[in-house]
Order: C-alpha cells, then sequence, then structure tokens
C-alpha cells in the first residue's frame, strides 16, 4: 500500500447541500420575521400571539440546524482535503458529520454496504463501538453516533454523497486494506 489514500469530497454535491442549507435559512428568517395577519385584518390576542410564537419556533429550529449544517458545509467544502483518508493501520472518516473520526483496522470486524433510498453508505462494523461513541468530545456527534449505533449496531459510516470516488471500489478497497493489515499483523 502506498503510504496512504485520500479520497476526496465529492465537491458538487456538497455545494448543492449547502445551497439547499442556505435557502432554508433564508425561509427561517422569514419565519422568525413573519408577523401573521388574521381573519382578514382582524386580530385577536391568542390567535396572534400563538402563531406568531409558533412561527418564530420553527424559524428559530430551522436557522439553528441549517445554519449549523452550512457552517459545516463551508468548512468540507473549503478547508477539508479528503472525506476518507486510508493509511497503513488505520481510516480516518470525514465523510459525515463534524468531526474527523480515527478507526483502526484492528477494531473493524466487518464492513457492508447498504441502500436507502438513493443513498449508500459503507457501514464499518467495530469491535468495541461504545469506546469509539465514549471518545467523540463533540455533542452532536457523539448523539448521532449513538443512534447509528442503536439502529444499524455501528456507528461509523461513510456517505455515498460525499464521496467523489466509485462507491463500490472505495468499499472493495477498505475491505483489501483491512484484509491486509490483518493478515500482517495479527
Amino acid at each position: 500500500m502506498k503510504k496512504e489514500i485520500r479520497i476526496p469530497f465529492n465537491k458538487v454535491k456538497l455545494v448543492l447541500f449547502l445551497l439547499g442549507s442556505i435557502l432554508l435559512v433564508v425561509v427561517g428568517i422569514y419565519f422568525i420575521t413573519y408577523q401573521p395577519d388574521l381573519n382578514n385584518g382582524v386580530r385577536t390576542k391568542h390567535n396572534t400571539w400563538g402563531r406568531f410564537l409558533g412561527s418564530f419556533f420553527v424559524g428559530f429550529i430551522t436557522v439553528l440546524f441549517f445554519g449549523a449544517i452550512a457552517i459545516t458545509l463551508l468548512k468540507k467544502i473549503f478547508l477539508d482535503s479528503y472525506s476518507v483518508l486510508i493509511r497503513k493501520s488505520d481510516l480516518i472518516d470525514n465523510s459525515v458529520g463534524i468531526s474527523k473520526k480515527k478507526i483502526l483496522f484492528s477494531d473493524i470486524t466487518t464492513t457492508s454496504i447498504m441502500k436507502f433510498g438513493s443513498n449508500e453508505f459503507i457501514f464499518i462494523y467495530l469491535s468495541n463501538p461504545k469506546e469509539y461513541i465514549n471518545n467523540q468530545k463533540n455533542f452532536f456527534d457523539k448523539f448521532l453516533m449513538k443512534l447509528n449505533n442503536r439502529f444499524y449496531n455501528t456507528p461509523i459510516m461513510i456517505n455515498k454523497h460525499a464521496v467523489k470516488y466509485n462507491f463500490e471500489e472505495l468499499h472493495s478497497l477498505l475491505k483489501n486494506e483491512i484484509q491486509n493489515y490483518k493478515r500482517n499483523n495479527e
């Protein structure tokens, strides 16, 4: 194996996701600033405040959530150089979420490809998933890893839309590198 293999981001898809996030932030700002006019100009205190608070809350959550996604996508588009980095004894997954995750080949039990609608993921099954979850410092990433582990029995997955590489070839490459490592080190 080469010293390391860098799998780049699919920046076209990331830009499209960024544009969608920005659009939803704008919609959220509209909901925050929206002043409802009920009953053809006749306002009632209860309905006006209820609708105002409802639209404000929905707008606030929308801006917060999609704003965070937009910031993450901007960082990935302009600052990060790879979505997956395969090295001699480990891989670094930067394809999903906010922080990079280092996964040791010795901890990987198996991998598989799962399809959900038009999206595919490489699931990386670990011998000690709770250790990886507990080592995660970012609260949001830790929460997502717990959910993934609960529903899919693994906290680590690589998103097809994030990588600019043939997905089946990437899966085959990962499997081969893991097998080579285990054959030479166990």
